[in-house]
């Protein structure tokens, strides 16, 4: 046994050799292999989950607007359209859904007198797919919106759907008929 220790003292006086040299060098990078792949792995799961928290918070402001805007309008009749009349003094909510418009997919309110306001929504990141109004039954309105959120390829779709009591409901189109279809655009008289 003493032998063996003087060999290795003979031999750490003469210094390391190249494969130890080596073997050390493959374990460092090995680890900091495992290092950077965790660190990039926690980043794309952090980019991620702000995409999702975004769309899902955009999409229940969204929601949030429609309802208090629906429920608060006063003695008002509701209409649905598939397009946007453009009536000055009439309030109108849509999805802007022109692909050249800066506000593309974006929950739009425009009240007939100023210019539209965006009232949900992040440009290039997201954006509302679809929007759908329709009317189960007197004094409820139903809507349907469809958003997708986050950077592309990690893109989350979400849908949500709600039926709204309207406090100070009086008819949804002047016939006085429930569309039963989907429309585009709300339209609030008041």
């Amino acid at each position: 046994m003493k032998r063996y220790f003087e060999y290795l003292q003979d031999r750490n006086s003469q210094g390391i050799t190249f494969i130890e040299l080596l073997i050390v060098l493959v374990i460092i990078s090995f680890i900091l292999f495992i290092g950077y792949s965790m660190y990039f792995l926690g980043l794309k799961s952090y980019s991620t989950g702000i995409g999702r928290s975004d769309a899902q918070f955009e999409i229940r402001k969204a929601m949030q607007f429609i309802s208090k805007a629906a429920q608060t309008s006063y003695k008002g009749t509701v209409f649905l359209y598939n397009t946007n009349p453009n009536t000055n003094g009439y309030k109108y909510i849509y999805v802007d859904m022109v692909s050249t418009s800066p506000t593309y997919g974006m929950l739009m309110y425009d009240d007939g007198v100023n210019n539209p306001i965006i009232k949900a929504g992040i440009a290039n990141q997201v954006t509302f797919t679809s929007i759908a109004f329709s009317a189960p039954a007197q004094g409820i309105l139903r809507v349907s919106l469809t958003t997708a959120g986050g950077k592309y390829p990690n893109t989350q779709n979400y849908d949500i759907s709600s039926d709204i009591k309207l406090l100070n409901f009086t008819t949804f189109n002047p016939s006085g008929s429930f569309p039963s279809s989907n429309y585009t655009v709300l339209e609030i008289r008041s």
